[in-house]
């Protein structure tokens, strides 16, 4: 049962707004955060659609102010967990009425503000990745295994340590001038 949160339309956009904008931006499937947008939506009185696009996510709201609608500029590029998972929680604690509108706006504001993974971890994991696949494709010999690994994490540490970074750094002959 989804409880009901009595707010204003105005309100109820701009807290549809943040949390579809960081489930998208950060790695939620669209159909999960199309289906938390439509909770969230029942949750606050409304029913509420969310219309995801590269760089873009439309919401549309039908409430007891009429129809709204509002265009978010967003960029489903980058993948942070953390965020997501307090995310879906805050939306969960809202339609399940342990929290009130007011508190998931500032825990919506808080959670944009999480740090991002440190690149000492995201190395480590990548090459642990690396390795992974090594194994799933077939790798016979533990030594290929130990060149695999730390390929993609040195790799990460020399990009990150390049002066300006490798996109600025590096060149491309495909690239237009």
């Amino acid at each position: 049962m989804i409880a009901r949160v009595v707010v204003n339309s105005a309100d109820d956009l701009d807290l549809l707004s943040a949390g579809a904008k960081l489930l998208f931006q950060h790695g939620q499937t669209t159909e999960r955060t199309v289906t938390a947008v439509e909770r969230l939506g029942a949750a606050l009185g409304c029913h509420a659609l969310l219309f995801p696009h590269w760089g873009e996510i439309v919401i549309r709201i039908d409430g007891p102010a009429g129809l709204q609608q509002d265009v978010i500029a967003a960029q489903p590029a980058g993948i942070d967990m953390n965020k997501v998972v307090a995310t879906m929680k805050v939306i969960d604690q809202l339609c399940n009425g342990r929290i009130v509108a007011a508190a998931a706006r500032s825990s919506f504001e808080a959670i944009s503000r999480y740090a991002p993974v440190g690149a000492a971890r995201f190395a480590v994991m990548a090459a642990a990745g690396a390795a992974a696949l090594g194994v799933i494709f077939g790798t016979m010999h533990w030594l290929s295994l130990v060149l695999i690994g730390p390929a993609p994490a040195s790799a990460h540490v020399c990009a990150a340590g390049w002066p300006g970074g490798v996109t600025t750094s590096s060149f491309n002959p495909f690239a237009p001038l």
